[in-house]
């Protein structure tokens, strides 16, 4: 099916929610990049605002458990925000992980039991590869519940585009020192890399069936 009733032809990143109806996405509108929710027949498409701070736009839209709310982040807070654009909580980036950053690519996922939110974070380490500039990408898990987040990749592993495979492990994308192109990996979620196994090479943005 393609949606005729959004304003943009620059569609990405589209998360469906937890029952199946609706789905969230990036759009790009005069050059801005903005969050639509739409439902899973094309009907009823609209912007979900953050109401602030207007300058900021919000990134990494994933759906919460309730399907009425939703995590994103704006590189200063993440959120959570209801689907009428009101914010139900939020935390500082900065205290949550020292020393992190989160961009326009970070990719958010939510854990089955809806306990913890898979993060992708740019860490100001200093990098000992010669091929990478740069922020180095780590994968973190927050823990909703004790509001703690824990790093699931050493400083020697480059991880972003995290996404839960299970409870218990997660699949993401990895570029070793010396290749050109990027690999899908799967590890345990408690394993520091250290079980890590490619499964797709020159690949990227994995996903996983509930």
């Amino acid at each position: 099916m393609i949606f005729q009733n959004v304003p943009s032809e620059n569609c990405l990143q589209p998360r469906w929610s937890p029952d199946g109806s609706k789905l969230l996405f990036y759009l790009y509108l005069n050059n801005e990049m903005r969050i639509g929710l739409i439902n899973a027949d094309g009907s009823g498409f609209r912007f979900i605002e953050k109401p602030d701070p207007k300058e900021h736009g919000n990134w990494g839209a994933a759906w919460a458990g309730d399907g009425a709310s939703f995590f994103c982040e704006d590189m200063e807070y993440l959120y959570r925000q209801g689907l009428d654009g009101k914010t139900i909580k939020k935390w500082v980036i900065e205290k949550l992980i020292p020393n992190g950053d989160m961009s326009g690519d970070t990719r958010l996922d939510l854990s089955a039991d809806g306990k913890r939110l898979l993060m992708d974070i740019g860490m100001n380490e200093e990098s000992e590869r010669q091929d990478w500039d740069g922020p180095l990408p780590a994968i973190w898990a927050f823990d909703l519940v004790r509001e703690k987040a824990t790093r699931l990749t050493p400083k020697s592993l480059y991880a972003w585009d995290g996404q839960w495979l299970g409870a218990n492990s997660i699949l993401f994308v990895s570029q070793v020192a010396g290749e050109k192109q990027q690999s899908i990996y799967r590890m345990s979620a408690t394993g520091r890399g250290k079980d890590r196994k490619r499964l797709v090479k020159d690949a990227r943005t994995p996903s996983a069936a509930p």
